[in-house]
């Protein structure tokens, strides 16, 4: 165990033996500072806070690691382990990258990612944090998760974006977080969820997007999460092809206030929802191809929805009651049946 701090300003490899860990003595709370245009490989260091009891603001105090002002660092197998703050802090077009390493118990996020930075994991975990698992935001800033990287049972959300950064789930799952698996609160943020991505068993919405944010969905799944599988409030454009949404306490998609907006949803399957498979109240809609089963209903068009729902296969029936509208407007059904 080490007692001290790294500032490194120059390329170099770190190659960590046995349990080699860097461990804040209350005197440097950051443990690893990386900046500059420099390229930094690390692999088997845990960096780890010590002290069991928090103190202060968790906002307020610096984190583990500091990666900014261009600085390119690959981490693998490294465990960031509780800070008294957030576990590292990527800024000013930061780059990171995480391979099998574990970021957890730390007071704040387990990652904050800002100014144009990127965060890029694959396999590992980011467990277990106070604040939430990974907080993103400004244009240009990324989070991108790849196959086996898990986001999961943080105190908040699980990945929260804002200010127009973007987060791309490629395979990774986002779950057991306290509140959202996934929240977007502004427009110009984005959600991209492919590749056998998951979403599942969240406190409150598997995916959120408020306030314009936009979000595709592809060829993944979104599960039992405790109100919607994707709440889209006042959002942007919505986009589901090839997704299965399942009993999600609430309904599958609810998508609310649409306003000019659209949500467009393709060859996808809702299931065993209390309420509806889907839910849509204004906003242009198309929803096609699509399998409802053992929902309360199968859709819902509520006030100034508009649009097509064709050639779905709903159970049970039958139509007039499966597919409910409430002050809709011009919705066309075309080729739906009962199965």
């Amino acid at each position: 165990v080490y007692h001290e701090s790294l500032l490194i300003t120059r390329p170099v490899t770190i190659l960590a033996s046995g349990d080699a860990t860097l461990e804040d003595d209350g005197k440097s709370p950051t443990l690893l500072i990386a900046k500059g245009n420099i390229n930094l490989s690390i692999r088997g260091l845990v960096l780890r806070n010590a002290q069991t009891k928090g103190a202060g603001n968790p906002e307020e105090t610096p984190a583990l690691m500091l990666i900014a002002s261009g600085a390119k660092v690959k981490m693998e197998k490294c465990t960031v382990e509780g800070g008294q703050g957030d576990g590292m802090t990527v800024a000013d077009h930061g780059e990171v990258e995480l391979t099998e390493c574990r970021v957890m118990k730390n007071r704040g996020f387990g990652s904050r990612i800002s100014g144009g930075s990127s965060l890029t994991a694959t396999q590992g975990t980011i467990q277990e944090n106070g604040l939430g698992g990974i907080w993103v935001s400004n244009t240009g800033s990324r989070v991108i998760l790849n196959e086996g990287a898990a986001v999961n049972r943080n105190s908040n959300n699980g990945i929260q974006a804002t200010e127009g950064a973007s987060v791309q789930i490629n395979g990774g799952g986002v779950s057991f977080n306290r509140t959202n698996g996934v929240i977007a609160l502004d427009a110009g943020t984005k959600i991209e969820l492919k590749e056998s991505g998951l979403v599942s068993d969240n406190g409150v919405n598997g995916i959120a997007m408020v306030n314009g944010a936009t979000a595709s969905i592809s060829s993944s799944k979104i599960e039992r999460n405790q109100n919607y599988g994707i709440l889209a409030e006042r959002s942007g454009k919505l986009a589901l092809s090839g997704a299965v949404l399942r009993s999600n306490s609430m309904a599958g998609v609810f998508f609310n206030e649409g306003g000019s907006q659209s949500c467009r949803i393709e060859r996808s399957e809702f299931s065993d929802h209390s309420e509806f498979g889907a839910a849509f109240v204004g906003g242009e809609i198309f929803v096609s191809s699509c399998t409802f089963s053992e929902n309360g209903g199968a859709l819902l068009l509520g006030k100034d929805t508009k649009g097509e729902i064709s050639g779905n296969s709903i159970s049970p029936g039958p139509l007039e009651s499966a597919i409910v509208r409430e002050d809709a407007g011009e919705v066309k059904e075309t080729n739906n049946t009962i199965r």
